[in-house]
């Protein structure tokens, strides 16, 4: 069979074309906004390192394969001669053929498996915090500070909110959002109170389901100081489209200033609504 010069041209240029978009792929999953962050979260560099690793073992498996393909195709082609050879019933031929591939699955699983275990290791953490879903709020207690708090959206306010490409409502601000130290491991322990809602912060590479009667954990190291908000899940119901989410990153210093204001407000609301108890009528 001959094979024309621009079929093989087209052929050849559509590979090259693959790989330019592949390539291409990473570089703007990182740039995108709320994509892959290496630098602001631990858990984003190594999830971006394993797709990197696994991207260039594509590769590499494709160029091989197509590489040998277009060669076997030119070079042994029936108009130069060439007689098809006879595989059939080859122990060495079936033994490549079924090892390479096995070889490259081994090698794809060694850092899939690290990078997994890496990212449900929330152990020896610095702080814990537990996330409790609510009908349109979150309620966080800081559980070695002794310390817990609603957070929602602040009631009449539009400017708090925009609309996102998709034509729905996103929430901007919160009335208490969370505030967590930089450089500091930190788990989050995710439950809900009613119905199972997402917790999704795209930033922070967090996206964990709260489940009512069931507590699940991720962690988060985040190392540069700065906001970041949550985003709804598409699966959500409308009813739970305008829970926020509003994660504040500060230095230790200003989260120690925080985490004091914060247990001085909560000792003095404990102590007026005693008091107010102890009054009798």
């Amino acid at each position: 069979m001959h094979i024309p010069a621009g079929s093989e041209f087209k052929t050849v240029l559509g590979i090259v074309s693959t790989f330019g978009f592949a390539l291409s792929c990473p570089r703007a999953l990182a740039d995108e906004p709320g994509g892959l962050s290496p630098v602001i979260n631990p858990i984003s560099k190594g999830i971006y390192d394993l797709h990197m690793v696994i991207l260039w073992v594509c590769v590499a498996t494709v160029i091989g394969v197509f590489g040998a393909m277009i060669y076997s195709i030119i070079r042994h082609r029936k108009s130069r001669g060439e007689a098809a050879a006879n595989f059939h019933k080859n122990p060495t031929t079936e033994y490549i053929w079924a090892g390479i591939p096995f070889a490259i699955l081994i090698l794809m699983a060694i850092p899939a498996t690290k990078t997994l275990l890496t990212l449900q290791d929330s152990r020896q953490a610095d702080l814990s915090i537990k996330v409790t879903g609510y009908e349109c709020k979150w309620k966080y207690d800081y559980l070695e500070e002794n310390v817990g708090f609603f957070s929602a959206m602040p009631s009449g306010r539009d400017e708090m909110m925009e609309i996102s490409d998709d034509n729905e409502t996103e929430v901007l601000e919160v009335d208490n959002p969370v505030v967590v130290p930089t450089n500091q491991k930190i788990r989050f322990l995710l439950t809900s109170s009613d119905v199972p809602r997402l917790w999704w912060v795209p930033e922070l590479d967090i996206k964990q389901e709260a489940v009512p009667g069931v507590i699940s954990d991720h962690w988060a190291e985040i190392r540069k100081p700065g906001i970041y908000r949550g985003k709804r899940g598409r699966e959500c119901a409308r009813a739970q489209q305008a829970v926020p989410i509003v994660i504040i990153a500060k230095t230790k210093l200003e989260y120690k200033e925080w985490i004091g204001a914060k247990k001085t407000l909560s000792q003095e609301t404990q102590q007026r609504a005693t008091s107010g108890n102890s009054i009798t009528p």
